[in-house]
């Protein structure tokens, strides 16, 4: 071992914000105050090459509680004193909730390091690529692979070299992996602190981090599969079932601890509107359940004296919308209930669908006498029997208790077979057919509102 061994102390004393927001944005905000020690060694051992090894030391409720340990080593080699690559293996022992037993990650990384001087500053740019496989659940082994950019700053502020110096850093985390599932962001975390040299070859930093735990979710559009709700919950190291807004299957439910999809009936159950997890999880943890509720078949929507039907006319599935209860639209896949309304200046047109009469007379048409005083009627109508065939035109007009009717402009192929007449039925204006034979009449109104 080269006897210039170099050994760094850093004790971080800092506050872990974990943040995460609902597809709705509302943001749910965990604070935790943990201390975070670790121990940083490096180790020459042959010409360029060098020894690198890190431990990690984290507790929750500042020291109170324990977190994690990890442990971590690569050989390093050195191209200058500036530039270096490192492979090397990590492994961490994460605590589970009942403080005795672990939940284990193993770690392979590739990391290319460059130190440069920016005035008497020094600055350190690190990127580091993480193959992880980490099994936080019995049974399950989630891999992601992670990349981290480091960039850390030491400013000088005395002469001296043993006094303290400024250290800022920040350091972003994205990772992959088809079991991330939302928050491919992973962390953002920032320091800022004094570096203290003891010796040539001790220091240690002392300061504040902040972590972002980046478990933003994307909104999921509810589309033909039926309505995603979310709910978002917080560990606190003990609780194991969850209340969600609505009941549903444990197939049905899609689970997430911090961004990773948690896998059915091994890590969780859905019971009724009872989440319930296999093992609590942490104090630090985000858990979301998204719920994926059956499709309902609707017959009907209505909103104020709108409404949208689903309904069938003459034994033909139609598609039909009213305002004020009056047709104003309807389609069908055979073009039989064709009706289509326009507003133009104030009145209305329309296009009705065929109307058989035998023989006798029956209404064509009625409408609300409230909201229109005169309706325009161009008629076409066939005689089934003969394949004769006759169109007039009529104009109606009421005052609330009588109806007037004059007919115009009547043609026929052959001779006329239908004859038209109104009046206040039932409450509303009615125009009638009277036919001396079977016919289909088809008709084009023009109201003009009251």
């Amino acid at each position: 071992m080269n006897k210039h061994t170099f050994h760094q102390v850093i004790i971080i004393a800092g506050l872990l914000l974990a943040f995460s927001f609902k597809t709705e944005a509302q943001k749910v905000i965990n604070n935790q105050n943990q201390s975070w020690v670790s121990i940083n060694t490096t180790a020459k051992f042959y010409k360029n090459f060098s020894i690198i090894a890190d431990a990690h030391f984290r507790r929750n409720k500042f020291f109170g509680d324990r977190s994690f340990e990890f442990l971590r080593t690569a050989i390093q080699y050195n191209i200058d004193d500036k530039l270096s690559f490192a492979v090397g293996y990590g492994h961490m022992w994460m605590a589970a909730e009942d403080n005795t037993t672990n939940k284990e990650e193993n770690r392979i990384f590739e990391q290319v390091q460059y130190i440069t001087k920016i005035g008497n500053a020094t600055l350190l740019q690190k990127v580091r690529n993480e193959q992880r496989w980490a099994n936080p659940y019995k049974g399950t082994n989630i891999f992601s692979d992670r990349v981290r950019l480091l960039n850390s700053l030491t400013i000088p502020i005395f002469k001296n070299i043993y006094l303290p110096a400024i250290a800022l850093a920040d350091e972003v985390c994205v990772q992959f992996g088809k079991d991330i599932v939302y928050n491919t962001f992973d962390q953002n975390r920032w320091f800022v602190g004094i570096k203290q040299q003891v010796s040539k070859t001790l220091s240690f930093d002392l300061g504040y981090m902040e972590v972002y735990t980046g478990t933003q979710w994307t909104g999921i559009e509810t589309g033909s599969g039926g309505l995603v709700t979310s709910d978002v919950f917080t560990g606190n190291g003990s609780q194991t079932n969850f209340t969600l807004s609505q009941n549903n299957t444990t197939q049905g439910t899609l689970v997430s601890i911090n961004g990773v999809l948690q896998i059915p009936t091994i890590s969780y159950s859905v019971t009724g509107n009872v989440l319930t997890l296999n093992e609590a999880p942490l104090t630090t943890d985000v858990v979301e359940a998204r719920s994926v509720s059956a499709i309902s078949q609707v017959a009907a929507i209505k909103n104020g004296n709108a409404e949208l039907l689903a309904t069938s006319i003459n034994g033909v599935p139609t598609v039909q919308t009213l305002i004020n209860a009056l047709p104003e639209f309807s389609v069908d896949n055979a073009n039989t209930n064709v009706y289509n309304t326009l507003q133009l200046n104030n009145a209305i047109v329309a296009n009705v669908s065929p109307i058989t009469v035998n023989s006798t007379t029956l209404p064509l048409d009625s409408f609300n006498p409230s909201l229109y005083r005169t309706v325009k009627y161009l008629i076409s109508a066939t005689d089934t029997t003969d394949s004769y065939y006759q169109a007039a035109e009529s104009l109606v007009i009421q005052n609330g208790s009588t109806a007037n009717i004059v007919t115009y402009g009547v043609i026929a192929t052959n001779s006329q077979f239908f004859t038209l007449s109104a009046n206040v039925y039932s409450g509303n204006v009615t125009l009638w057919a009277t036919t001396t034979t079977s016919a289909n009449f088809k008709i084009i109104q023009t109201y003009i509102p009251v």
